[in-house]
């Protein structure tokens, strides 16, 4: 959970991108992730996979070399633990139990809804979208350039960023004034 809580925190992926992700994505090289599918969820469709990602478009987001060591890692962890050969030679970076198919976005839901529970944390409405909120917003507030960040956010309007995210954080600083 480390891993995939972290890669949400510090990119701004949506969970289901995250899920989507295959290790063929990520350019350990050039410090980047390519973001070509996501995984949805649905009661009636049940588990799917998208090419592409909410808007349609395929992305490149920047990963810091902290997060990149990180990845390698946690693939190398895959190799050598005593899961089942098919998880341990799986392409998806996050796999099912089946090693076929991507964890599913509602898993990383529910893992932050038991979270809570157990740390009596209910009351924050913790959910895997705020970490996509609060690295837009941090990123905001350490000065990041507003078109750069709906790039790697995915968003195909700039105005949606600002109407997202810029206007909240301006909020903030002005209560601190």
């Amino acid at each position: 959970w480390y891993v995939i809580i972290s890669l949400l925190a510090f990119t701004g992926l949506r969970a289901g991108e995250a899920c989507g992700l295959t290790w063929k994505d990520i350019d350990y090289a050039n410090g980047q992730i390519h973001i070509n599918r996501h995984v949805t969820f649905s009661r009636t469709e049940g588990l799917t996979i998208e090419d592409g990602t909410k808007n349609g478009k395929t992305r490149i987001v920047p990963i810091s070399p902290e997060l990149a060591e990180l990845l390698s890692e946690y693939r190398i962890h895959q190799s050598r633990t005593d899961y089942d050969k098919i998880i341990r030679f799986s392409n998806w970076v996050f796999p099912q139990a089946d090693g076929k198919t991507p964890m599913s976005p509602q898993s990383v839901t529910r893992y932050f809804s038991k979270f809570s529970k157990k740390h009596k944390l209910e009351d924050l409405g913790l959910h895997p979208h705020l970490l996509r909120h609060t690295f837009a917003s941090l990123s905001i507030q350490a000065g990041a350039d507003i078109a750069s960040l709906s790039r790697n956010l995915g968003h195909q309007d700039i105005s949606t960023t600002m109407n997202m995210y810029v206007h909240p954080s301006l909020q903030i600083g002005r209560a601190h004034v």
